[in-house]
């Protein structure tokens, strides 16, 4: 799940009208506008959670460590690490 995810963030806004259909769709333009937005993240979202169960895609999001919870972590490990020299 996470890999599609992030592709799909990789591309999220990309002009995706020159590659073939196939190559677009891989890379997040699930409604073949050309283009990979929120229509399309909306089928990206609702095609998950039918395929998993319902709202499992947000049961993901929230299980995936926030920036402000890594730094802490990271800081703790610093400490952690100096209080031990």
């Amino acid at each position: 799940m996470f890999d599609d995810f992030r592709t799909y963030v990789q591309y999220m806004s990309a002009n995706l009208s020159s590659p073939i259909a196939e190559e677009a769709y891989a890379f997040g333009d699930l409604g073949s506008e050309g283009k990979n937005h929120l229509t399309d993240f909306t089928i990206f979202r609702q095609s998950y959670d039918k395929a998993n169960g319902l709202d499992e895609f947000a049961n993901a999001m929230s299980s995936v460590p926030k920036p402000p919870s890594l730094r802490l972590l990271l800081l703790t490990k610093v400490g952690l690490i100096a209080l031990r020299r």
